[in-house]
């Protein structure tokens, strides 16, 4: 074989690796998105990509979420059990309008933490009041209150007042508006914000009386409390 047959046939080798070499890749940057925290921890997606999707905000500003971001990552490459990284990671794309990186955030959280009550309430509010999802804010908002039926933070407080509110503007539903906010008060009877929730939902429904029942009983109870005796007048 001459020196030309070699030199051609070294080439042609070196083509093959160097092409191989760009296909492998490629391919794995697709899988993991050119994204070291991704292969830290193995997960086969995007997820840690950062990408401002409000081009009404500032640069100032959306720097900031970026900043609490990576934050936020970092804690997750940490201890990737705890739920606070995936949750504030999550709040920041959601600030820049990335619905649906939120989303898989939080998913992606719920795969290692198991039931937490706080990522379940963040798909609930991700659902309903910004991917417009209404079935899947119910689904979601409902399991915070299956694994936290007794309030023990904001987030279940407000998961049933979110929940009746749902019911009676999206789905127009008396019963279940009603009805879950009574499921609140059966755990929790004597929360005094789960009674406010439920007279406000009476009066929305013209069911006056019953509302004016729970405002004479706050009174009773809070006497010095001027603001439910403004409720109570305007029902007289």
């Amino acid at each position: 074989m001459n020196k030309k047959n070699i030199y051609i046939g070294v080439l042609i080798f070196l083509v093959i690796i160097i092409t191989s070499g760009f296909f492998y890749y490629f391919q794995i940057r697709d899988i993991f998105g050119d994204d070291p925290v991704s292969k830290f921890l193995g997960i086969k997606s995007k997820l840690f990509i950062f990408e401002n999707m409000n081009e009404s905000l500032s640069e100032e500003i959306a720097n900031g979420f970026e900043g609490q971001f990576d934050e936020a990552v970092q804690y997750i490459k940490e201890d990737s059990n705890d739920y606070l990284g995936w949750a504030v990671a999550g709040a920041n794309k959601k600030a820049v309008n990335d619905y649906y990186g939120a989303e898989a955030l939080y998913l992606e959280g719920l795969k290692r933490i198991e039931n937490n009550t706080v990522l379940y309430s963040n798909l609930g509010d991700l659902y309903y009041h910004f991917i417009e999802d209404y079935e899947k804010a119910e689904e979601y908002y409902l399991k915070v209150i299956e694994f936290e039926p007794e309030i023990k933070s904001a987030y279940s407080l407000e998961t049933y007042r979110e929940l009746s509110v749902l019911y009676r503007v999206k789905f127009k539903d008396e019963d279940k508006a009603i009805n879950i906010l009574k499921f609140g008060l059966e755990n929790n009877p004597e929360n005094k914000d789960l009674l406010i929730y439920l007279a406000n939902a009476y009066t929305k429904f013209n069911r006056n009386q019953e509302a004016k029942q729970i405002w004479i009983d706050l009174v009773a109870t809070y006497p010095e409390n001027d603001l439910y005796k403004k409720e109570l007048e305007y029902l007289n």
